[in-house]
């Protein structure tokens, strides 16, 4: 019988956004599979009792006895893989076969949102865990294109495994919680949804800009309600608009409780998203399963998972921006037309085949001669 042990050293509602929500959303896939096989759920003493929350009857806790997983931790546990699905900031050697999922290659795509000295923290990290893995996962296309140009790794050594919707684990939004949760936020009026967190690849300034040439330009306003956890680089951006006189028309909410997001985006006319960059995009995904229609950047992962299913713009362009804002809040047809197609694309983006691809990749890591075990994910296109 396999045994997989899962390194998640993430503390929950500290600002982390996607890395989290995935990988909640991954233990608890597992965690639904029928199977011989156990999962081992290594956390930490604040950790604890979320990682409890979430296991599976397949799955169970071991808590480190300090908040770095050492060396001697992995070793303890009875394993025959460990899986790292959060990449570490340092890695540690471990005389265990290995499965290392890559979220994306950021720092290298955009080393000026980066010091020198986390930029090299962060590439020794990753070259190391890229070395040592036995089976590397790349959540789309574009990251596994990123690993084989970047640090010329083989092909055949990376599997690609794009997300589910991270939200899919919580319950389906009730007509009277949506009711609740736009009273709490001050969402009455028509607005446009920002799910992201407040780090400079994710151009905040540059949606900022594009309000205000739509306000300016051509005598449109557009309300759009972000969230996420602050970041050093809010201020710029909180300074920006001030200095614009948008103060009412971009609302900053912070960190959202997650049984809220879910009513957030129900209540969207919907989603706009201009990161310069991503590995996956999965608010996207959260927002087709919300039947929001969706705008968003043409770089990247975020071009492969959107397809023909949102109306893509370059994010460096903020006239770009501003077009794309105005057409998904003038023309009611064509959100109607992208909604449509973004349920139909959501079907590739399933959270049992998740589980199963990933139960797959643990088995190949485990007794490579043993072939393929389960279905492989349908490969995403962008077209």
């Amino acid at each position: 019988m396999l045994r997989v042990a899962i390194s998640i050293p993430v503390v929950p509602n500290r600002g982390i956004g996607g890395m989290e929500t995935t990988v909640a959303a991954l233990v608890h896939s597992l965690g639904r599979l029928a199977g011989p096989e156990e999962f081992v759920l290594i956390g930490n003493r604040l950790n604890a009792r979320w990682l409890q929350s979430l296991a599976g009857h397949n799955q169970k806790v071991v808590i480190a006895p300090k908040l770095r997983l050492t060396e001697r931790v992995y070793l303890s546990v009875d394993c025959d893989i460990v899986h790292l699905p959060i990449p570490p900031k340092r890695f540690i050697p471990f005389g265990k076969k290995m499965v290392y999922t890559v979220h994306d290659l950021l720092y290298r795509r955009h080393p000026e949102f980066y010091n020198p000295g986390p930029a090299a923290v962060l590439e020794n990290a990753y070259r190391a865990a890229c070395a040592r893995a036995t089976v590397i996962i790349a959540i789309s296309q574009c990251v596994k294109e990123d690993l084989i140009r970047e640090y010329s790794i083989s092909p055949e050594r990376i599997t690609v495994i794009p997300w589910g919707p991270p939200t899919a684990i919580r319950p389906k939004p009730t007509p009277d919680l949506v009711k609740a949760v736009k009273a709490k936020y001050g969402l009455n009026l028509p607005f446009a949804f920002y799910p992201a967190m407040v780090h400079p690849h994710k151009n905040h300034l540059g949606l900022v800009e594009a309000i205000g040439i739509l306000r300016d330009q051509r005598g449109l306003k557009v309300r759009v309600v972000c969230t996420g956890a602050p970041h050093q680089h809010g201020s710029w951006i909180k300074d920006r608009i001030s200095a614009l006189h948008l103060d009412d028309q971009v609302i900053f909410l912070g960190l959202v409780p997650s049984e809220h997001i879910r009513a957030i985006y129900r209540a969207a006319d919907f989603v706009i998203f201009p990161s310069l960059s991503e590995g996956a995009g999965v608010p996207l995904l959260e927002a087709w399963l919300e039947d929001v229609p969706v705008a968003c950047s043409n770089v990247a992962a975020l071009a492969e998972n959107a397809g023909d299913a949102a109306l893509k713009f370059d994010p460096t362009d903020t006239q770009a921006i501003a077009s794309a804002l105005s057409q998904m809040t003038t023309d009611p047809l064509l959100r109607d037309e992208l909604r449509q197609r973004g349920a139909k694309r959501l079907d590739l983006f399933n959270w049992d085949q998740v589980a199963r691809a990933y139960r797959e990749a643990y088995y190949r890591a485990w007794r490579p001669e043993s072939g393929l075990i389960g279905a492989r994910m349908p490969r995403v296109s962008s077209v």
